[in-house]
């Protein structure tokens, strides 16, 4: 599960308006499929009938989001590429010129074949690339190979330099313990690769999931070090809760914006608040209880402003926050920078 979104980045403290615009931002999960099993993801616990999005169903909701969201974002707790209509998708994506498509890939599958489909139809691209040692990088992620990662991107790089750079390619890091000292060698990795932004954040995945303090210790010096010599790129880091303790300088804020300007459509057609329902070991039953409607029973429309999304966006306002949120990043100033 790759999300490197900016959805998440205001932490103004929001309001409950009776009636509220379409999101500028939705994400939609191709697939609840995956071909890897890696450290830390939810896709662990994901249980039942894991399945593709309906594609006449996506059609009705682009439909519906057109002339009113900007950016779509094809990713979730599964990889994309498995969705075989997923060229399909983006293309009816891209007749709206209003649109902006992102699509977020563990690469193993972003061979030359789909790299031809895919590369016209998508303005974003993120890469989820946790080691830059080969073996680590297939320790945190198995199934994974590195050597057909690295070559798999460096062939999107070299489609993208020839086409004069069009591409906004983004590498996403999950830190767990095995691979905390790999931060800064990834950082020196894709400096020469024209990559657009680098996005580090300590696994929050797993509920049951605990960092060693060393970990922790490494993430805050390797994060620093890298803020320090100004990369030419962006560069963020979310460390969260899991910092406070070690740095004095975290402390909660404790506000959320997201419920106003995102939504996140699960590939079984539930619309969620967050994706961070489903960065749980409960990520199954979440899907369910955080529901806030389902597509095959509502419009989008509908669920957006219906009386379940009006309820929990007043608790949001009012700092009732559910248990789900409480890993949130969201709630930690200055660690999500």
């Amino acid at each position: 599960m790759t999300t490197g979104s900016s959805t998440h980045s205001d932490t103004r403290t929001a309001t409950a308006p009776s009636s509220v615009p379409l999101p500028p931002v939705v994400q939609i999960e191709p697939t609840s499929r995956c071909n890897l099993k890696c450290v830390g993801c939810a896709h662990r616990h994901r249980t039942g009938r894991l399945t593709d999005i309906p594609f006449e169903r996506v059609k009705a909701l682009l439909d519906e989001l057109r002339g009113r969201t900007t950016e779509i974002i094809f990713s979730g707790i599964g990889e994309p590429l498995l969705n075989r209509q997923l060229a399909g998708l983006l293309a009816y994506a891209k007749r709206s010129p209003s649109f902006h498509t992102t699509i977020a890939s563990n690469f193993m599958l972003m061979d030359g074949r789909a790299l031809e489909e895919l590369y016209p139809l998508v303005d974003k691209v993120i890469c989820s690339l946790d080691a830059a040692d080969p073996e680590t990088f297939e320790a945190v992620r198995p199934g994974a190979k590195f050597h057909t990662v690295r070559e798999n991107l460096e062939r999107f790089l070299d489609d993208d330099a020839r086409n004069g750079w069009k591409k906004y390619v983004s590498i996403s890091t999950l830190v767990v313990d095995r691979n905390a000292g790999e931060i800064y060698k990834i950082y020196q990795l894709i400096k020469d690769w024209h990559i657009s932004r680098f996005h580090v954040a300590l696994c929050y995945t797993a509920d049951e999931y605990e960092h060693k303090p060393e970990t922790i210790r490494r993430f805050i010096r390797d994060t620093g070090r890298i803020r320090s010599e100004g990369p030419s790129f962006s560069f963020t880091s979310l460390g969260g809760k899991y910092c406070a303790p070690l740095d004095a300088s975290c402390r909660p804020d404790a506000s959320c914006t997201v419920p106003w300007r995102y939504a996140y459509v699960s590939s079984r057609l539930y619309v969620l608040p967050c994706c961070l329902a489903l960065q749980s070991s409960d990520a199954t039953t979440h899907e369910t209880d955080y529901s806030m409607g389902h597509l095959e029973q509502s419009t989008f429309s509908e669920i957006w402003n219906g009386p379940k999304y009006h309820s929990f966006r007043e608790r949001l306002a009012a700092k009732q926050f559910p248990p789900v949120c409480q890993p949130c990043y969201q709630f930690w100033d200055p660690c999500c920078q």
